[in-house]
């Protein structure tokens, strides 16, 4: 590759020696005639395309000659996107960023009465899905414990049955292979449940899920948009952490009025 001096191009600088390091390796990358050539022919696919896939910009930068093997590629994508020619989200190289930052900057809220004004729509329209959600969720718990409570009434039903078989109606003898029977079913019953949801009974997580089962088909019965109202919590969240940071921004904020005040104070007593 040739060096070309005379070409400007934007230095970056950064006070972290190891930051700094790989910095000056992207300016020394950024001045050389290929990587110009490679600009140039970014720039006409900019006017086509607002993003491309990081191996579809590995294999341009081959394709243009400024790199020969993928080490090389990858090299001058990084020194690209360090010196702000390129913005790289995961997998995704947006080849205008400036314009990506125009439309995230228009995306985010002006003032603080309009990041209010804009809660309060969301926690109006969030505020009947929560009702809903609350209908159906205790909904799904009775349904669990009526459940769980007619198992309990059968197996006391079973107990008081084999009891009286036991001492007035029958005997010992010959309820004993029956009890046995009966024992041993219920280690089937376990046994299959494992076979079924490959996973071990346990009392806490099959109430767990069966009440997650009741809430699923209550939701559905009630045509309850779960999307939705997950997205509106989300946004609830976004917008009072914006409202939290701006308010510790500005209680951390110096003074500076108050600070020249005292000091104007301070010397005219002296």
């Amino acid at each position: 590759m040739w060096r070309i001096s005379s070409i400007p191009c934007k230095r970056l600088v950064h006070s972290d020696p190891t930051t700094a390091k790989r910095v000056s390796e992207a300016n020394a990358i950024l001045q050389t005639l290929d990587i110009i050539r490679f600009r140039e022919h970014l720039a006409r696919e900019s006017e086509q395309k607002l993003r491309v896939t990081y191996p579809e910009l590995l294999q341009m930068c081959k394709d243009s000659g400024a790199a020969h093997s993928d080490t090389e590629a990858e090299r001058i994508c990084e020194a690209l996107r360090a010196a702000g020619i390129v913005l790289k989200v995961g997998d995704l190289v947006y080849l205008r960023p400036q314009e990506v930052t125009a439309m995230v900057m228009r995306a985010l809220p002006d003032t603080e009465a309009e990041v209010l004004g804009r809660l309060r729509e969301l926690e109006t329209e969030l505020r009947p899905l929560a009702e809903q959600k609350h209908k159906i969720d205790t909904g799904a718990r009775r349904r669990t414990h009526g459940v769980l409570w007619v198992g309990l009434v059968l197996l006391v039903v079973q107990w008081s049955l084999f009891l009286r078989l036991t001492f007035w109606e029958l005997s010992w003898d010959v309820m004993e292979p029956i009890s046995y029977f009966f024992s041993s079913l219920w280690g089937i019953l376990a046994y299959c449940y494992f076979l079924v949801t490959k996973e071990d009974f346990a009392f806490r997580h099959s109430y767990s899920k069966m009440t997650q089962t009741f809430r699923v088909g209550g939701e559905r019965d009630h045509g309850f948009d779960r999307a939705r109202y997950e997205q509106l919590q989300q946004e609830i969240r976004r917008y009072r952490g914006y409202l939290r940071a701006s308010a510790d921004n500005t209680r951390d904020a110096p003074d500076t009025v108050g600070e020249a005040e005292s000091a104007g104070e301070l010397k005219y007593a002296r």
